[in-house]
């Protein structure tokens, strides 16, 4: 089975996860995900990873070599005008002040 984590896009491997007082560590990062068994695949989902200057460093520190080799990544490609739509409405729903309205 698969754990995915309670919430989408947790940018546990950028700054954004250590800036929120709340969040620290990699343990914290476990408790996100419901984890039923041992050995239990986890799946996380944050597109930001993909242009992250800082991501793949954070990956290896945290994973060390031996797990980081056991790592599989998937990247899934998006239509990019409905990707920016997308993120737009979710900016919108997130009352995020960098949006202005279309019209």
């Amino acid at each position: 089975f698969v754990a995915k984590p309670r919430t989408k896009e947790l940018h546990f491997f950028t700054r954004l996860w250590y800036e929120t007082p709340s969040k620290q560590g990699f343990q914290d990062y476990l408790k996100e995900f419901t984890i039923r068994r041992d050995k239990q695949l986890l799946m996380e989902v944050t597109p930001g990873y993909i242009y992250s200057r800082e991501a793949p460093a954070m990956i290896q520190r945290t994973l060390g070599t031996t797990e980081l080799k056991k790592a599989r990544f998937i990247l899934l490609i998006r239509n990019a005008g409905k990707r920016v739509f997308s993120g737009v409405l979710q900016m919108q729903n997130n009352d995020d002040a960098r949006v202005r309205p279309f019209c």
